[in-house]
């Protein structure tokens, strides 16, 4: 949480620190399973649930993920909107 703004809270900054710090992680395991050799070539597209702290367009942590990686695409997870809508 140290990477969040207010240094304690799980915000889109802390969030993506953690998901690239993982990813990260792994490629120092399985990177060679990447045809690029690296997590940040082969990432091409990832999906979270719709909200805002996720898919935000100016800090959200699909946009912090695109800054780091600019030919991937975030794209709103579309099996979790159906949950809700058929859950309902």
């Amino acid at each position: 949480m140290t990477k969040s703004k207010d240094g304690r809270s799980p915000d889109a900054a802390a969030t993506a620190h953690c998901y690239v710090a993982a990813l990260d992680e792994l490629n120092e395991s399985l990177g060679q399973f990447f045809p690029q050799g690296n997590w940040r070539d082969a990432l091409v597209n990832f999906s979270f649930d719709n909200c805002s702290v996720n898919m935000g367009d100016k800090t959200g942590v699909g946009k912090q993920i695109c800054d780091l990686v600019p030919q991937s695409r975030c794209a709103g997870a579309v099996a979790h909107v159906l949950q809700l809508c058929v859950g309902a």
